[in-house]
């Protein structure tokens, strides 16, 4: 699951005619799945500990993603590098934010 998701993190790529990027979908599709499948064991431990998984790696690693994908539009103010960044890069990152909330 964690290998899974950082692996959705760091393929990230805007989706055409998309307003979020792959990223969000994917990262939520991988959750979804491990807590199916440990939901199907009837086993309240194993659902616990993915459970528990889940929500750290959203809390931490997915967190950070986002955050950093915020903070790229910001260069377009300090004049680095993300000057390129489109209004629409900007939009994205603003609804990752929003639909993962």
């Amino acid at each position: 699951m964690v290998e899974n998701v950082r692996k959705a993190i760091k393929i990230d790529e805007h989706v055409p005619d998309g307003l979020t990027t792959s990223m969000v979908e994917n990262v939520f599709y991988v959750l979804q799945k491990c807590c199916r499948k440990a939901i199907s064991t009837s086993n309240s431990n194993s659902v616990l500990v993915v459970l528990s998984g889940a929500m750290n790696l959203l809390s931490n690693e997915y967190q950070e993603a986002l955050q950093q994908k915020k903070m790229e539009p910001s260069k377009l103010f300090l004049g680095g590098l993300g000057v390129q960044k489109t209004g629409t890069e900007i939009a994205t990152a603003l609804n990752n934010m929003d639909v993962s909330g």
